[in-house]
């Protein structure tokens, strides 16, 4: 099975932050190449877990919003996988991934949700998914990010996942930054993750 790592977003004052890094592992392989970040109406969705599982949501997802016509927003996005994904736990048949939506409401007001492979849903001013929920979470909860401006958001973005990837032995530095802010159109960075690995021992100082 195709499995991805951590996942996480957060508001700052003008928007929303999602990331997610390219990493994905099959057993001991793995590749940093695979975009878990997607726009479908200007909301942002990411996942971590099952590969096949999600893009089956998404395909789902998409075939309903295709048949519908009508505009659906961040929230109706969020309710439609919500729905989805409780439905598939109630038929013993779970999709083993977890899922973040991001965006802003028909008021303009930012969103984040998250839901669980068996339906559980929350809205917060931050989450987290995987490894993160455990290691990033709590420095998301411990700043205010609602008061950050853009620049400051980025910033503290690639500083908590600097410590997924000193934390995380499958996670990777290179990740996807999806932005939503007063433009009202999302804008996806490629970037990588300064880390620096001379706090570990020398070859010479390992003592056996």
């Amino acid at each position: 099975m195709l499995a991805t790592t951590s996942t996480l977003a957060f508001k700052f004052r003008d928007g929303v932050i999602v990331t997610a890094d390219t990493a994905v592992s099959y057993g001991r392989l793995a590749m940093t190449k695979l975009n878990r970040i997607f726009v479908i109406n200007n909301t942002i969705i990411t996942f971590n877990g099952a590969v096949g599982d999600f893009l089956f949501v998404k395909k789902t997802l998409e075939a309903e919003l295709e048949q519908d016509k009508r505009y659906v927003d961040s929230k109706g996005i969020f309710k439609l996988l919500q729905l989805f994904m409780y439905a598939k736990r109630s038929e013993a048949k779970p999709k083993f991934c977890s899922i973040l939506v991001a965006g802003k409401d028909k008021h303009g007001n930012p969103f984040i949700g998250a839901i669980t492979s068996k339906g559980v849903f929350w809205e917060d001013s931050a989450v987290a998914s995987g490894f993160a929920s455990h290691l990033v979470l709590p420095l998301l909860r411990d700043k205010n990010t609602e008061e950050m401006s853009l620049e400051e958001a980025k910033q503290f973005a690639l500083e908590v996942n600097k410590v997924l990837v000193y934390k995380d032995c499958i996670a990777s530095n290179k990740i996807q930054m999806a932005i939503l802010n007063k433009t009202e159109k999302v804008e996806i960075l490629n970037e990588t993750v300064p880390t620096s690995w001379s706090i570990a021992h020398k070859f010479e100082e390992i003592k056996l």
